[in-house]
């Protein structure tokens, strides 16, 4: 559970399970919704870097949390109407950014290159591209 609320306070940098029942309290006081889907994604990360043996440094301190924890909220309640379809949209959106944050940290550790929240923008790029409507009479 520590690690569970870590990864959700890590959203704000802070390595603490107190500014993660902080920030869900927030997000209740809000949105229950957002609350929802920030406290799954911070458990489906958590549950992936297990399975995954991911560095149990990262795992402890909440780092593998952050990132899946923007990212289900942006998925699951902010770009997009909430329903069924949403939410498996949504938790393919949790396992990309785990993945994409995996493979980030590994290739910019070597230069001491931290990527915060890169893998939440670039995994809710991704699954926000393929509902990108353009405007065809400005392609010409």
């Amino acid at each position: 559970v520590y690690y569970w609320l870590k990864g959700i306070g890590q959203v704000f940098l802070i390595d603490s399970h107190i500014t993660g029942i902080l920030f869900l309290l927030g997000l209740l006081i809000s949105n229950l919704r957002a609350a929802i889907w920030a406290a799954i994604g911070s458990a489906f990360a958590l549950g992936l870097a297990i399975l995954y043996q991911g560095n149990g440094g990262d795992i402890v301190n909440g780092l593998f949390g952050f990132s899946p924890v923007l990212t289900a909220i942006a998925l699951g309640i902010t770009f997009y109407q909430p329903n069924w379809k949403t939410a498996i949209w949504a938790l393919f959106g949790i396992f990309a950014s785990f993945f994409i944050q995996a493979a980030m940290d590994t290739l910019f550790a070597p230069i001491g290159i931290p990527t915060f929240t890169a893998p939440f923008c670039i995994a809710t790029w991704l699954f926000l591209l393929p509902h990108l409507e353009l405007d065809k009479k400005r392609l010409h």
